[in-house]
């Protein structure tokens, strides 16, 4: 297919990948669709996502999330061929041994946030890979080259898959919104910055670029001229900020049953590349 030769390098990099209940002798159980990507150091390769993919657990309170309980132990991942557009499927282990979540043996990597009202662990985990035979991989570049500069309503595109769906066979879907936050600034003294962007299931641990076309802002304020176009890694996907009572955004007696609604503001959440970086470092 001629259109592949030309298509944007972002949509390579995520990875749609599903979280799996496996066990031997056992029905195969799945508890979700959800996005990764992958980052090299060292020349090894990670696949990166969220937190709450790889443990099946909320960030915020280490609850379950799967009403029923169970904990994922495998990961499907759908990776490039040696050939764009073919593809290599891959089950991935999460765990050691015999593969138990409650073993405490993880094969991925995250890190627990001590002094914070709302987060136990950073929503970020990295998953070491091994020999992928031929599959190609097309890792997240985590330097901004171009020095570009990132303010509150520059363009935030979360690249991924909402609600599991596609564009062409495994390449994803660009959702654009803008940034939500001062960039340099944490939010919930965490390093999040937050966009504003109409997001659903699906794209948990997504990648989250900043796409300037023909010119761009410059760390110095200056405008920078120059045929193509250029990105910046912003960081991964985890979700909206926590639900809220209609009361406690309208302020109005009546308004609040006592259950939460659904978040209305459409804000999401993005860990910045520190936290990965972090957790490579490790």
């Amino acid at each position: 297919m001629n259109a592949l030769r030309t298509i944007d390098p972002l949509s390579c990099v995520p990875i749609q990948i599903e979280a799996l209940i496996q066990f031997p002798d056992c029905e195969e159980k799945s508890c979700g669709h959800a996005t990764a990507s992958v980052v090299t150091q060292n020349s090894e390769y990670f696949l990166v996502t969220n937190y709450h993919v790889v443990s099946g657990r909320r960030s915020t309170t280490n609850s379950l999330i799967n009403d029923n309980g169970g904990l994922p132990t495998h990961l499907r991942c759908h990776f490039h061929g040696k050939t764009l557009g073919t593809w290599e499927p891959r089950v991935l282990p999460l765990y050691n041994g015999d593969g138990d979540p409650n073993s405490d043996n993880p094969l991925w990597r995250t890190f627990t946030i001590s002094g914070s009202s709302s987060f136990r662990y950073a929503d970020v985990a990295v998953l070491p890979l091994a020999e992928l035979g031929l599959a190609s991989l097309y890792p997240i570049s985590m330097e901004n080259k171009d020095q570009i500069k990132t303010s509150p309503c520059s363009r935030a595109s979360v690249v991924g898959f909402p609600g599991a769906r596609r564009s062409y066979k495994f390449f994803p879907i660009f959702v654009t919104g803008y940034v939500a936050s001062e960039p340099e600034l944490p939010y919930d003294d965490m390093p999040i910055m937050l966009v504003n962007a109409t997001t659903t299931d699906g794209m948990s641990g997504s990648p989250v670029f900043q796409i300037e076309d023909g010119s761009y802002q410059n760390q110095n304020g200056a405008t920078v001229y120059n045929a193509g176009r250029f990105s910046k890694f912003l960081g991964i996907y985890s979700g909206r900020i926590p639900e809220v009572s209609l009361a406690s955004l309208t302020g109005e007696p009546g308004t609040d049953t006592g259950k939460k609604q659904p978040s209305i503001l459409n804000i999401g959440i993005v860990w910045k590349p520190s936290v990965i970086q972090a957790l490579l470092d490790r």
